[in-house]
């Protein structure tokens, strides 16, 4: 993740104004988004449900706004930090 993050910040960087390019998203890779989500959400409850863990819908939630807020920093857009927060809620 971090090395991804750098290329990330190297990529979104503006020399000239010597700051970082927040993206917006878009309708489209917003529902994207939502439907990755979905669908790692599923995967990852019957992957923990697997491994008897306790707390199975806490875990899953948690994982599941823990990676996309992960994307939403890679890709600098500006909402990861609620993700962040509902995962540490969790």
């Amino acid at each position: 993740m971090y090395v991804i993050s750098i290329i990330s910040w190297l990529k979104h960087y503006n020399q000239k104004r010597k700051t970082v390019t927040i993206k917006k998203i878009d309708k489209h890779e917003c529902l994207l988004v939502f439907i990755v989500a979905i669908i790692m959400t599923i995967w990852t409850y019957f992957l923990l449900k697997s491994f008897n863990t306790n707390a199975l819908i806490v875990s899953t939630i948690s994982v599941m706004t823990s990676l996309t807020a992960v994307y939403f920093q890679i890709e600098k857009v500006d909402v990861y930090f609620i993700l962040i927060l509902l995962t540490i809620l969790y």
